[in-house]
């Protein structure tokens, strides 16, 4: 295992110093996020940035062994922007040997955890993944589903259709007296709390630990001992919690029975290990919770034949909650390009230990 806390952020910040002052790096791009390259490029003009997109994920790893020419383009590689199963792919094939930075346009980064059995795959690695650009996407995604739920824009739309005027989605709940539990107060969990707390709900958020520094945005914090009384609380549970061996199933089983008082709505936006689809299915069928919107699950694509797809009170998406936008992903990875140039600690650098 390789240390982190204190010791780990000293031994950061000693390789990145030693990197400040030398010539910009070489950045390769490797990622589906359409003209990644060209808002990273736009946004820093002297970089030295190359697009290796010509190939998707499915033709990636085999064009890196017959591609000579691909091939001397990421040897020399000293950073690399690029997908999950980009950045897996070349680490495993030997690709990129002068790699000492790799950055992730996914917001979760469980697949290359898993690839590489938590380990770091070698000692000059440092990988960052996105921040706020995804919590602004997913906030929004957030409260507009509330607001839709709420006030039944579903229903009235069905009623336009049938060209009837009925008055009475008058009578709705205004989220000003609505509370929301946020499972995961990270980057992403604390834009979700702003926005939240800025249109007057109650906000509750659960970590790892409680936190005990005080902000504007929440009400109640709690750690995830306390992760009952949360559930018992909250009109709204919205869980942004990755997946790591600590949040698989932390819903699952008879946990959701404490919403039953609230009849609590979940909000999945995490991923979907958190709760057994059969776990779910039985807390709506029970009543325990008031119905679920879900943007992951745990097979991806949702099969067909899932009970999910016509089970009540569920709202389905298929993973669009936090797209990777490309301006977004080029800003927060030229942010962190400008601390990595002058030998700064980065933002969201992912901890092996943890798992995000």
């Amino acid at each position: 295992m390789f240390p982190f806390g204190r010791e780990y952020d000293g031994l950061l910040v000693h390789k990145l110093s030693k990197m400040a002052g030398q010539a910009s790096p070489r950045i390769v791009v490797a990622s589906a996020v359409r003209e990644l390259a060209k808002y990273v490029q736009r946004q820093m003009p002297k970089a030295s940035v190359e697009n290796v997109v010509d190939y998707n994920a499915e033709t990636f790893p085999s064009a890196i062994q017959s591609d000579a020419t691909l091939a001397k383009r990421l040897q020399d590689a000293e950073v690399l922007l690029g997908d999950g199963k980009t950045i897996i792919t070349c680490i495993r094939a030997g690709a990129t040997p002068k790699l000492k930075w790799a950055h992730s346009t996914w917001a979760g980064v469980e697949g290359i955890m898993e690839a590489f059995n938590f380990q770091k795959p070698h000692d000059d690695f440092i990988l960052t993944r996105p921040g706020h650009g995804f919590g602004d996407l997913m906030s929004e995604y957030v409260i507009g589903q509330i607001i839709a739920r709420e006030r039944d824009f579903e229903g009235i739309r069905l009623k336009q259709q049938k060209r009837e005027w009925d008055k009475s989605y008058d009578y709705f709940r205004p989220l000003f007296t609505l509370s929301i539990g946020i499972l995961g107060y990270g980057a992403i969990g604390k834009e979700v709390a702003k926005k939240c707390k800025a249109m007057g709900m109650k906000v509750w958020a659960v970590n790892r630990y409680q936190n005990t520094t005080p902000s504007p945005d929440v009400d109640e914090f709690r750690g995830m001992d306390a992760l009952g009384e949360v559930l018992r609380n909250c009109d709204y549970v919205c869980s942004i919690l990755p997946h790591t061996p600590a949040t698989q199933d932390l819903l699952s089983g008879d946990v959701l029975k404490q919403c039953q008082e609230k009849k609590s709505v979940l909000i999945n936006i995490g991923r979907g290990s958190v709760i057994r689809d059969e776990s779910l299915i039985k807390a709506v069928r029970e009543g325990w919770i008031g119905g679920a919107i879900l943007d992951v699950f745990n097979e991806e694509p949702l099969p067909a034949d899932s009970e999910l797809w016509s089970l009540p009170n569920i709202v389905i998406t298929p993973h669009v909650s936090g797209p990777s936008l490309p301006d977004q992903v080029a800003k927060t990875f030229v942010d962190n390009l400008k601390l990595y140039n002058s030998g700064k600690p980065m933002n969201n650098v992912v901890d092996w230990n943890k798992g995000y």
